[in-house]
């Protein structure tokens, strides 16, 4: 096969799949008040007021701070489709991100081996529902996705003869660098990044290394130098600052000198030595290793791209907006938060230990996680490991090249896990785009005529997918959607329902152009309703959406009403109603999107069939309720 021929197969299925998409979330809601998506919509709104790229920070609004790229693209679809205000343009966007991602990942597999490879990888990826149900959830992640290969791309051309390597590189580096900018979880394909410019420099994934030794020992010795006067200096220079006998610049670092004691300043310092000096020794060992193994031929180019992408995003006022860049890294990258914290009284009953800097079930979570969301791209995996293996064992292939690959392929889960990442699937998502370096290798290696056994498991792989889309990932992400139009076609003027958080993910996003004639009354029972339609939220403390909600984490379960009790419990619910709604209570697939749900459900096995039937919505009338079995 052509390299053209593939690069049009390939986009045309992209496209195919993105129409259908669009298609299909035209009417899409936000799928709670008050989402992250809203606050990047907003700020995506603002686009006409930019002067400077920096001055999405001005009008942005919070958590948003590190996925510019991700506004830019919401901003372009939001005039695209004439819409500042819903969550359709920045899920189209996602939707676009995840289509781009399978025709770069063809770009570099034909780069790397060969079109018919590069094909083969891209239809594979591009069949998993992983992708398209974060581009439902929040294409952020996405966004960093298409970017991270695209800079893989760049640095791949280095050798092609078009231009000069250094320019590949620089190009390379800028690329990467916006890549940083569209998503917190950015960071995880850097070892994918610096993987690609080393194997581009030596052409193989082993070879002989030039080592600085000079640089390494000036690096290291100035940091233990830095270390050791701190440590010796530090009381008598808080002492001196706290009764302010210091230059007045270092007078002014404590400010509250009559609330807190000198001792507190005192053991606040040296925790923060620690932790500083901490990152500091691990910002130099990949320092060192970037400079060893890559030379400064190659690094010189890649560093200066990626400070000209930071300043894009940090112009025309440098010092304010790297303070804002690097708060918003700290705060994500060091400064962990877990929903975790809020349940530690809840797990301390049931004998379980986990405190506020819990992030989920630990190194066994990950092949569960995997094998939920992506088992047949996990098998695959697998098995080309296996086989590299294999053929290592007859010499037929590089037993270190084949450990190289494998690591890259893993490194965004390495890298998320050992950086001590919260433990929901969006997270990790990454992991599912590295994956196909290992099949690639394998497919080379082979040197055989792999298409109709491929053909078959893609097939088959699609379907499946498709099947778990249809009827568990896109009717959750859409119940506000469809119980609006079913209130519209039913003609529903009146109804009656809970006052509760659970329904935050129901009759909250109803259309409120819809809603505003509409007539709610709120009942504490349903004895109450004497004639009338009736909504019942999902009413499961252990679905996603609840994970951080005050109601369920201190009451559990919506339990408030006998009534409704004995309708879930006998499942009689399902004779009377007149519609049923699947949430994201109701599926296996959306409660991973929160490190507490994910960890109810895959470690401690809580989340039993009965709670995700808790997990649907309804549509009843009242006259039903005296229907008897």
């Amino acid at each position: 096969m052509s390299f053209s021929s593939g690069l049009i197969i390939i986009s045309s299925v992209a496209g195919v799949f993105w129409l259908a998409f669009l298609f299909f979330i035209r009417q899409i809601h936000y799928f709670a008040p008050n989402t992250d998506n809203k606050y990047l919509v907003h700020t995506a709104a603002q686009s006409s007021r930019w002067r400077w790229l920096s001055d999405i920070h001005k009008f942005g609004e919070i958590k948003t701070g590190m996925m510019e790229m991700t506004i830019i693209g919401i901003a372009f679809f939001q005039k695209l489709f004439r819409d500042k205000e819903g969550d359709r343009p920045y899920i189209a966007w996602g939707g676009f991100t995840a289509a781009i991602t399978a025709v770069m990942i063809y770009l570099i597999g034909a780069g790397y081996w060969n079109a018919d490879i590069g094909l083969a990888l891209g239809l594979l990826l591009i069949v998993s529902f992983w992708l398209w149900q974060v581009a439902l959830y929040g294409g952020h992640a996405n966004t960093a996705a298409v970017l991270a290969l695209a800079s893989v791309y760049l640095i791949q051309q280095t050798h092609t003869g078009t231009f000069s390597p250094t320019l590949w590189l620089f190009l390379g580096g800028i690329v990467y660098g916006l890549t940083q900018f569209s998503s917190r979880s950015a960071v995880k394909y850097t070892p994918l990044f610096f993987g690609a410019v080393f194997y581009e420099k030596y052409q193989t994934m082993t070879t002989n290394f030039l080592f600085y030794w000079n640089f390494n020992a000036i690096l290291i010795g100035l940091i233990t130098l830095s270390f050791l006067t701190l440590k010796l200096i530090y009381k008598r220079l808080v002492i001196a600052i706290y009764f302010e006998k210091a230059p007045v610049w270092l007078n002014k670092i404590i400010s509250n000198r009559q609330q807190l004691s000198l001792d507190y300043y005192l053991q606040h310092a040296n925790n923060k030595i620690s932790f500083y000096f901490n990152w500091a020794f691990k910002l130099s060992v990949l320092l060192l290793l970037a400079v060893n193994l890559l030379e400064l031929n190659y690094l010189l180019p890649v560093v200066v791209g990626a400070v000209t992408a930071l300043l894009v995003f940090t112009l025309p006022n440098i010092k304010e907006n790297l303070k804002y860049t690097f708060n918003n890294v700290f705060e994500h990258q060091v400064k962990k938060k877990s929903h975790f914290r809020l349940y530690v009284d809840y797990f301390a009953k049931k004998g379980i230990a986990v405190s506020r800097d819990t992030l989920g079930g630990g190194w066994r979570w990950l092949p569960k996680v995997f094998f939920r969301l992506a088992p047949w791209h996990s098998v695959f995996f697998l098995l080309s490991t296996a086989g590299l293996l294999a053929m290592a064992i007859f010499d037929q292939v590089n037993l270190v090249n084949v450990f190289l690959v494998t690591i890259m392929a893993l490194s965004p889960i390495l890298w998320a896990q050992l950086t001590g990442a919260s433990q929901c699937a969006r997270t990790f998502s990454p992991g599912l785009v590295a994956f196909p370096l290992a099949t690639g290798y394998l497919l080379s290696a082979t040197e055989i005529n792999f298409w109709f056994p491929f053909l078959i498991i893609i097939a088959l792989a699609f379907l499946w997918n498709l099947w778990k889309f249809f009827t568990d990932i896109y009717p959750a992400r859409m119940v506000g959607t469809n119980l609006t139009n079913t209130l519209l076609s039913l003609k529903i003027k009146e109804f009656y329902t809970y006052d509760t958080e659970y329904n935050n993910t129901v009759v909250n996003i109803i259309d409120p152009a819809v809603l505003k004639d509409i007539k709610i009354n709120y009942v504490q029972s349903l004895k109450e309703v004497k004639d009338g339609w009736i909504i019942i939220p999902d009413t499961s403390s252990k679905a996603m959406h609840m994970s951080s909600a005050r109601e369920s984490i201190r009451e559990g379960d919506y339990t408030k009403d006998p009534v409704l009790n004995e309708l879930l419990e006998t499942r009689r619910i399902e004779k009377i109603a007149t519609a049923k709604f699947k949430t994201f209570g109701s599926s296996n697939i959306w409660v991973q999107e929160s490190e507490v749900s994910g960890y109810r459900d895959l470690i401690l096995k809580e989340i039993t069939n009965q709670d995700r039937f808790r997990g649907y919505a309804w549509l009843l009338h009242s006259s039903q309720l005296a229907t008897r079995n």
